[in-house]
């Protein structure tokens, strides 16, 4: 998180510019949906290859993979959203704090 101040155009103000880097949790909730992903690919994948050697009942389980794959995604932008939410509203309070003077 980066703040900027500067001098107001009337000598009297100041612009006071907050930037918050929410690049970590990005990446945080990217791992989460990648994984998700990956364990849905494989329960999918496993299940058309047992069905493919014979046992066609293994078919079944390719809907639950395709779950877990869109559980993990659902819940990785869920959870982003929140937490950049949770970011956003402390800056609000802080900049709130600032303007009534503490």
């Amino acid at each position: 998180m980066g703040v900027t101040v500067e001098p107001g155009s009337d000598g009297g103000r100041v612009l006071v510019v907050v930037q918050a880097d929410v690049g970590r949790i990005c990446r945080d909730q990217g791992a989460l949906m990648a994984t998700g992903g990956a364990v849905g690919a494989v329960v999918a994948g496993g299940s058309v290859l047992l069905a493919l050697f014979g046992d066609p009942v293994a078919l079944l389980a390719v809907p639950v993979g395709a779950g877990a794959a869109a559980a993990g995604y659902s819940m990785g932008v869920s959870l982003y959203r929140r937490r950049v939410d949770e970011v956003e509203v402390a800056l609000e309070v802080l900049l709130d704090a600032l303007e009534g003077g503490g």
